[in-house]
Formats: C-alpha cells, structure tokens, sequence
C-alpha cells in the first residue's frame, strides 16, 4: 500500500511539472508612433514564422493534455483496484474471524467431553477396579483417538485457509504488479514525451528569441526610415546627416491635431553643434508681426525670410522634451551676433495660453532679460498676448501700445517681434538694444538635449 501512495504522489508531481512548463508565450516589441504608416512589409517572412511556430506549440500542448488524461485515467483504476484489494482482504480477514471463532467452540466442547470424561471415570473407580481398568483403558484409547482427528480436521482447515489466502494475496500482487507494470510504462513514454516537448520548447525559445532579433532590426530600420522621412525637428535631421544649413520640412505636430500639416523650418546646423530649428526668423523685415491670436496659433511668413513658426508647433516641438533656447541679435552696424542660451524652455498648450517656462539662462554676450531681471518685465511664466487677445498684467493691452504679439508682463524688458528697424519697436533686449533701429535681424532657436 505503501509503494502504491508513493507511486500516485510520483505520479501527480509530474502532472504538476507538466502543469507549470504548459504556460508558453510569445513577446513581441513593436513600437511606432506613426501608426497608420505602411511599412511593414519587412515583416512578412517572420510573422508567418511565427504563426508556423504557434500552430506547432498548440499540437503539442494537445498531445501534452491527451497524455495527460490517459495518466490521470490510469490513477483512478489503480485507485479502484486498490480499493478492491482492500475490500478483499477485509472479506479475508472476516473468513479468519469465523474460522477462529469455530476452533474456539471446538476446543470449548473438547473442555465439556474431557469433563464428562473425568465424571464417568470417577463412577467407574467407584464400581470397581477391574472393570474400572478395562474401561479407562478403553476410554483413554477412545479419547486419543477422539483427540488426534481433532487435531487432524483442526490441521486441515488451518493449511486449507492458508492455501486460500496465499492464492488470493498471489492474485492480488500479480494484478498491482501489473497495473503498476503499466503505469509504469505510460510513466516512462510521458517523461519521453516531456523530453520532447522541453527540447522543442527550447528550440523555439531560441527560434523566438531570433525572430525577436529581427523585429527589432527591422524596427530601428523602420524607425530610421521614419526619422529620415517623418523628421521632427531640425537635430533630428542633424543626426541623420544633414549638415547645411537651410528651409527643411518638419512634422512636429500630431496626426490628430485638426491644424496637422508639415511645417517648412530654416535649421542652423553650424551654431554650437548644430541641429537648431528656428522659431522666430528677422532678417529683412519683409514680415509684419503684427497679428491676431489665430495667425500667431497657426504661424506666418517663410523660412526663406521672416517668419514665426506658430504657437502650436513651438507647444508640440516641446512637449515631453528638454529644450535649449538660443537668441541671437544681429546689429545694423554688422559687428559680432550678439547671443544668449537658457538650457531651459517649454512653452504649454493653448490651454494655458501658451504659457512661457524659461530657466538656466548660459553663455552668451547678451545680458539676461527674459528670467533674472526687474520681476515686473519678466517674460518667464507670463502667457502669449496679441492686439485680440490680452493676457498681459499691465492696465492696457501691451500688444497694442508695442504693435505685436508677445509674453508681455508689465510690459517687457526683451521683445523681438516689433515694428521693424523703428523708434517703436522700444527695448528689443534692454539694456543692450532700446531701439528696433538698431537691429538689422534676429532669431529664436531650440534644440533638445
């Protein structure tokens, strides 16, 4: 009993294993952000590998069920049989009782003969020894005989009932050893089975993991593929090679955005490193930068003069990035370009207003006076302002009085989109240059980092 418990144990162990190895998955990495993009034809020959390799894990996870079902058959009639040995040597164990039971009352009445025995022995001493002799000898004589086929018919049921009990105990060892000869052998061709399906398992790890390799491959093909075509900005561009300076076309707005469109950038791949996509451009004075709330969302001019490259796209180019602003003045008299850099610059939604978040102001020959000057001129944290749309904190609307849009506080102390080379263009950057006439251009870059 004992060898069939440990067998059934062995037994739910490996169905337990078979359990655990059956949960297999496939992984797969596959990151785009320009979704209804079609390129994916690459990818055709390993997806069929794939699906190929899918249908063949789930024919061997069937084959793993059907075998199991067979073993989990096979312990249940080996639990009945065990069972029904249980049953029978409980049976066999009742025939002994009854056999025990009737030695006893034979040895019982035995005890009564032998008395009554001893009784008429005594009446035959007392009528006389002559006779007495005669019949003790012929009573003992019967007695022994009386006593040896106890005895003899006691013997026989006793090596009868063992005969009986060996051949029953012989049967029921035979048909365990049987039943277990053949759980056995099913044992033996499941650990095979395992085997196989562990070996392929492994192979198709291995055949998965290279399929995942060349996924990947084909993604960071895909992907370059997407930078040089989809470019998001100008160091993007930079990175795959361009090195002129010149108008390129970017895409920094969403596919979801109503207003998507590409956008036409002047990009300065010379100036500190490279990769700088301009978003404010002055150099003839061609462009008038005095507009409504609209033109300045959506942007104006060209990159081949002047232009603004609109709210939006700037609110896009920095979401979710790190950005570096570089300014530069250029004066009418030709000398040096003057410059500054703030290593830090966001610009928020239209729900905010387009909202100004400047930090870290850098190198440069220009003072700061967009963060760290007089509080009330600070353009950091301040909100866009144009003649339709005042969200400035002076009495009147700064737009207005300054003829153009900006991140007007009370009112400025920078401010490089005034009428153009005029006295009324006041303090495009104090306290360096107080009047537009002595500016012939400007530029606002950023670049992430």
């Amino acid at each position: 009993m004992a060898q069939v418990v440990v067998l059934a144990i062995f037994i739910l162990g490996i169905m337990n294993q078979f359990s655990v190895n059956k949960a297999v998955g496939f992984s797969s990495s596959t990151i785009s952000p320009y979704k209804d993009m079609h390129l994916t034809s690459g990818l055709t020959s390993t997806s069929f590998t794939t699906k190929k390799t899918i249908m063949l894990m789930h024919q061997i996870l069937l084959q793993e069920t059907s075998l199991r079902m067979d073993l989990e058959k096979t312990v249940r009639d080996l639990m009945k049989e065990f069972e029904q040995m249980k049953r029978n040597q409980a049976e066999v164990k009742k025939e002994q009782e009854i056999l025990n039971q009737e030695l006893i009352d034979n040895i019982a009445s035995l005890r009564t003969e032998n008395q009554q025995l001893k009784d008429e022995l005594e009446k035959i001493l007392n009528s006389g020894m002559g006779t007495c002799k005669y019949d003790l000898t012929n009573i003992t004589s019967d007695f022994h005989v009386f006593k040896s086929d106890v005895r003899y018919n006691v013997s026989l049921s006793l090596l009868d009932f063992q005969k009986e009990m060996n051949i029953t105990t012989a049967n029921i060892l035979q048909s365990s050893d049987d039943k277990i000869g053949a759980v056995s052998r099913d044992i033996s061709d499941i650990q095979s089975a395992f085997k196989n399906l562990s070996s392929f398992i492994d192979r198709d790890r291995n055949l998965q993991a290279s399929v995942n390799d060349d996924i990947l491959v084909q993604l960071q093909n895909i992907s370059n593929v997407i930078i040089e075509t989809w470019p998001l900005d100008c160091k993007e561009l930079y990175m795959n090679g361009k090195r002129k300076s010149g108008v390129y076309t970017i895409y920094p707005l969403e596919r979801s955005d109503p207003n998507y469109r590409p956008v036409q950038v002047y990009c300065d791949m010379e100036t500190e490193g490279g990769g700088w996509t301009a978003i404010q451009r002055r150099i003839n004075g061609e462009e008038n930068f005095n507009r409504n709330w609209t033109e300045y969302k959506l942007g104006f001019g060209t990159p081949y003069g002047d232009y603004w490259i609109g709210n939006d796209a700037i609110h896009q180019l920095a979401n979710g990035r790190n950005l570096s602003l570089h300014v530069t003045i250029t004066p009418l008299n030709d000398s040096f370009v003057s410059f500054k850099t703030y290593h830090q610059f966001y610009v928020f939604g239209e729900d905010q207003n387009y909202r100004l978040q400047i930090a870290n102001p850098g190198n440069g020959n220009l003072r700061d006076s967009l963060v760290e000057n007089e509080a009330i001129y600070r353009a950091t944290g301040m909100q866009f302002s144009t003649f339709d749309v005042d969200n400035d904190n002076f009495s009147s609307n700064c737009a207005v009085d300054f003829l153009g849009g900006w991140w007007f506080n009370r009112c400025h102390s920078a401010y490089l989109t005034g009428p153009w080379q005029s006295d009324k263009w006041r303090n495009p950057w104090y306290s360096q240059y107080t009047s537009g006439r002595q500016v012939k251009g400007t530029s606002m870059l950023i670049k992430s980092h």
